[in-house]
């Protein structure tokens, strides 16, 4: 194998389904680490902008949904159920997109937001690091939001250097996660 061909290409332009994936082997966990840390050395040393304020969640049935301010609430008070239904709006389609009706099932407008996806990622990332939610997988981490993060994580390290230096703060939060919760399950699976 010659290296982590899952960021090869822009995945905001093609989106990768991850279905039925090549089984590449040992040799995979290096190439994306290897992948992963090439990306975390060039970004920006910046830090995530910080929240203006504690925002509510939106009345669930009610209204369009803009993600943005979805996000908003979650980055300010962490909340399962919304993760949880935002994670499968983004494993349907692969995009997260400026709104979603008020049942949060059909995306509107742009999918090109690179801050929404990398916002999404560093959300997860912090519910992974802090085990805010109840574990679904090996060694305290779940599974879901760390398949939901190497997925995003992916499509945002598709995105030019430039790109990728737009959003850095959170990139390099969720890609840290990223790798230590895949060491802590490579950790765990040597024991």
């Amino acid at each position: 194998m010659s290296g982590y061909t899952y960021t090869d290409r822009d995945l905001l332009a093609v989106r990768e389904d991850y279905f039925y994936s090549a089984l590449e082997g040992p040799g995979l966990v290096d190439a994306w680490r290897d992948a992963r840390m090439a990306v975390v050395e060039t970004l920006a040393e910046v830090s995530r902008p910080a929240l203006s304020g504690a925002v509510p969640y939106p009345a669930d049935g009610g209204g369009d949904i803009a993600t943005a301010r979805l996000l908003d609430a979650m980055e300010g008070a962490p909340d399962g159920q919304w993760t949880t239904r935002l994670i499968q709006r983004f494993e349907v389609t692969k995009r997260l997109y400026e709104s979603y009706d008020g049942a949060l099932r059909k995306g509107r407008g742009a999918a090109s937001d690179l801050a929404i996806y990398a916002r999404f990622a560093a959300i997860l990332g912090d519910g992974i690091v802090a085990g805010t939610r109840p574990p679904g997988g090996g060694a305290g981490i779940d599974l879901v939001y760390l398949n939901a993060l190497l997925k995003l994580n992916d499509l945002i390290c598709s995105q030019p250097a430039q790109a990728r230096d737009s959003v850095a703060g959170w990139l390099r939060a969720s890609l840290t996660a990223e790798i230590a919760a895949v060491s802590r399950l490579g950790e765990r699976a040597d024991d």
